[in-house]
């Protein structure tokens, strides 16, 4: 009887430590998407007045880590729609985060024309893809 106790004591522990590393990882990976969209929202919303166009909503494509730089690299699409003429604009916004201080170092701004299909910006945000390899080194894919 004392076995039975102390297995299903253990097993219960167990249970407990796996789920608060699976809450803890969740919450750190909302934590740098909550700062990325802030950011990538008041970039849009500049260019948006500075343009005199109306953008889409913020539509979220990837996030990456890559550990030997220590950053995170959030990823999400938008559309220009200008108010005066018939033409769209798709936008590609990367805003990269220190993994330490969690503090937004850069926010990049892609923009395609009209020959660009939504499909292109997706490939370009790397939205499919579990490693990604540029001049900066690897990035892993978070979510």
């Amino acid at each position: 009887m004392k076995n039975k106790k102390r297995l299903i004591i253990g097993c219960c522990c167990i249970v407990l430590v796996v789920l608060a590393i699976i809450l803890v990882n969740f919450g750190h990976k909302m934590k740098y998407q909550k700062i990325a969209r802030k950011a990538a929202e008041r970039m849009v919303q500049r260019e948006a007045e500075e343009s005199d166009v109306k953008a889409s909503k913020l539509k979220y494509l990837s996030t990456f880590y890559n550990k030997k730089s220590d950053l995170y690299r959030v990823s999400y699409y938008t559309q220009y729609d200008h108010l005066d003429k018939k033409e769209n604009i798709r936008i590609l916004i990367e805003v990269y985060i220190f993994g330490g201080s969690s503090k937004v170092e850069t926010v990049s701004y892609t923009g395609y024309g009209l020959e660009f299909k939504e499909s292109d910006v997706f490939a370009d945000g790397h939205a499919n893809e579990k490693i990604v390899e540029d001049e900066e080194g690897t990035w892993t894919r978070v979510d």
